[in-house]
């Protein structure tokens, strides 16, 4: 059995996006001849809401080491919260003592927290354990600097973190043996400025479908507040809704609205629910869903609760939603990883992505919805009456999908872990090297 450290400050019970890779690949990584040992920062000290249910998704036998971080409470005072910035001076000494303690053949860092990154070329220095770096977003990101969008947490405090990361960034990938990230414009981006990882490895890997998290929460006991009325359809989203999705938002509730003047259905038939929308923390959020909704007459249509929910109660408002309706941001380069659950979750589905993401094409290989899509060309008028046409006129929104789970097999978590595990074998075979996706 080969052993391998993962590096994932968020962990369950976080309830948090950038561990799902490593959480729903653990209870495979054995299958495959891996041995994995996770170093996070324990749960108290991150800023994020919790989800004790998560902690069933984690085999009781994994090793999995946790690490305080200087308190959130004090680091506020003057200006800054970042995980990272707190926590990483604990995860190089436990890192290294774990790196001294034990024969790890691979280091893999999953996060989102750049700020750790760093820490990959400085182990693999010391201990000449070679490593591989998971890009979930963009770690030097041009997009709010192209858009003339407002970045998150505003301009200056985005352009100092920037800055930083334009020095860490080429660094810290010049060392890795790989690099694994959920979408190719990743790699086309990476290698365009940086010319010297051409001959790095890249993979395309999205974070698998999240079986086992299905057949868990049958066992569960939630109480989730049921629907108003059972007169009333409920349409869920789930989901982060910034700037960069306000094209997709605006042209669901264009369309919405095109229904709703055309009769296809009572005003108080329907009702749109929002939840997550916003991962900024608490008193800064934003209900991005009711702005866009409101150029169209229909606030009084949408319930939006921009705070993150806890993960098995997405899981189980999505089993129950009447229909599901996902956005896609006008990045080209964005590949919604969530895409997953909403599949698993067998209701009527309805997404809108820049017609470059993978979602079409998983949506349209599985048969499990309705994919619109949309280019730079495209104009809120035309993407709301094509969604119009085959999802309001054609009832889809009432039908259950005739999902093709043959299909959907390739993108479970145990696949996933899979193609991963292959990547970790060809590291330890030649420190860099090309295999097919």
């Amino acid at each position: 059995m080969k052993n391998v450290l993962i590096i994932s400050p968020r962990f369950p019970p976080v309830n948090a996006a950038d561990h799902q890779r490593v959480r729903m690949a653990l209870p495979y990584f054995r299958e495959y001849g891996w041995e994995p040992t996770v170093l996070c920062v324990d749960a108290q000290f991150v800023e994020a809401s919790q989800d004790p249910y998560l902690l069933n998704t984690i085999p009781d036998d994994i090793s999995v080491e946790s690490v305080p971080a200087i308190s959130q409470a004090l680091t506020r005072k003057i200006g800054f919260g970042g995980l990272s910035y707190r926590a990483k001076q604990n995860l190089n000494r436990r890192g290294q003592q774990l790196l001294e303690t034990k024969n790890f053949d691979l280091v893999y860092f999953s996060t989102t927290e750049f700020g750790v990154l760093p820490l990959a070329a400085k182990w693999k220095k010391k201990f000449q354990v070679p490593y591989i770096i998971d890009i979930q977003d963009p770690w030097v990101n041009d997009y709010y600097r192209n858009q003339g969008k407002h970045p998150p947490g505003g301009v200056l405090k985005h352009r100092i973190t920037q800055a930083i990361a334009s020095m860490q960034e080429p660094v810290t990938l010049r060392d890795a043996a790989a690099v694994t990230t959920v979408s190719a414009k990743y790699e086309t981006d990476l290698v365009a400025k940086y010319p010297f990882l051409e001959d790095t490895p890249f993979h395309v890997i999205p974070f698998g479908g999240p079986e086992y998290d299905f057949e868990i929460l049958q066992n569960l006991d939630l109480d989730v507040p049921n629907k108003k009325s059972a007169a009333t359809r409920d349409w869920v989203y789930i989901g982060r809704a910034g700037c960069d999705m306000q094209f997709s938002l605006r042209s669901f509730f264009c369309s919405v609205k095109k229904a709703l003047d055309r009769e296809l259905f009572p005003r108080d038939s329907i009702r749109l629910r929002m939840f997550g929308t916003d991962y900024a923390t608490s008193g800064m959020r934003r209900k991005w869903s009711q702005e866009a909704a409101e150029e169209f007459g229909l606030t009084s249509l949408v319930d939006e609760r921009p705070e993150r929910i806890p993960y098995f109660e997405t899981l189980q408002r999505l089993r129950h939603a009447d229909a599901i309706f996902v956005p896609g941001s006008d990045d080209p380069g964005y590949t919604a990883s969530k895409i997953y659950p909403y599949i698993l979750a067998g209701r009527p589905l309805l997404t809108v992505f820049h017609k470059n993401s993978s979602v079409n094409e998983v949506v349209a290989h599985t048969k499990s919805g309705t994919a619109i899509t949309f280019d730079e060309n495209s104009t809120i008028e035309s993407v709301a009456e094509e969604t119009y046409r085959r999802w309001f006129l054609d009832k889809a929104y009432m039908r259950v999908p005739q999902t093709n789970w043959k299909q959907f097999a390739p993108y479970t978590a145990r696949k996933m872990t899979d193609r991963l595990t292959q990547i970790f074998d060809q590291v330890l075979v030649k420190p860099t090297y090309r295999v097919a996706s």
